[in-house]
């Protein structure tokens, strides 16, 4: 299904270089189209369940293919990868949703919060005060079944100080920031049923999504 963009993430991960780049922007023009097709196609079902999803046009969703090279210490001025994260208002979203990477050998779906540090404390607040609650969504067996090392990012070594001591579940309160990893094979990638198999992953990770968002509106 996304034959178009393997073929060029792999051709452009050989040759990060502008004046490869310029000479094959046709090929990067239709690979891009063709993961614009699959995101509007993943924004208009995931808005059939998730009611803070209004579709906007996939431009508003995916990540610019040039990095910013005042960051970029290898020199390559291109990511080797396509990316989108479908949210309120977009890519630039500070709330939860749903991240589609595809990446030639390492493509996933990520769902949660971006990496943003001042969302952090609202989120644990709340978790302190509704701990059951995000042990049942955190264990449901559906969501475990595409996310079976759960919440996978990095963690601070130390509980915040914001958390009381006492608190009897310190393990849900030192990431870095709250999301969740399903990883997916370049042969599914060019399989027929890679819409219908994110979707299902995507549709058992809406109740840790909503749970993110309550924790963020509460605060805001």
């Amino acid at each position: 299904m996304l034959q178009q963009v393997l073929d060029f993430l792999r051709a452009l991960k050989a040759n990060n270089h502008r004046e490869w780049f310029e000479a094959h922007r046709s090929t990067y023009e239709q690979a891009r189209l063709e993961f614009e097709d699959l995101v509007d196609t993943l924004v208009w079902h995931i808005a059939q369940r998730d009611a803070d999803i209004c579709p906007l046009p996939a431009r508003e969703y995916i990540y610019r293919i040039y990095r910013d090279m005042r960051f970029v210490r290898d020199g390559k001025p291109y990511k080797e990868h396509f990316g989108a994260f479908i949210a309120t208002e977009g890519r630039r979203s500070h709330s939860a949703g749903y991240y589609i990477h595809i990446e030639a050998d390492n493509s996933f779906v990520a769902v949660g919060t971006p990496p943003i540090p001042s969302l952090l404390k609202p989120i644990r607040h709340h978790i302190v005060r509704h701990a059951d609650q995000w042990l049942d969504v955190l264990n449901h067996v559906r969501l475990r079944s595409f996310f079976p090392k759960g919440i996978d990012t990095a963690r601070y070594r130390r509980v915040p100080r914001d958390v009381p001591s006492d608190f009897p579940h310190p393990e849900l309160v030192t990431y870095r920031h709250y999301a969740m990893t399903h990883f997916i094979s370049d042969e599914l990638l060019q399989s027929q049923e890679l819409v219908a198999h994110v979707l299902e992953v995507l549709h058992a990770s809406m109740p840790f999504v909503r749970l993110l968002r309550q924790a963020l509106a509460h605060e805001a």
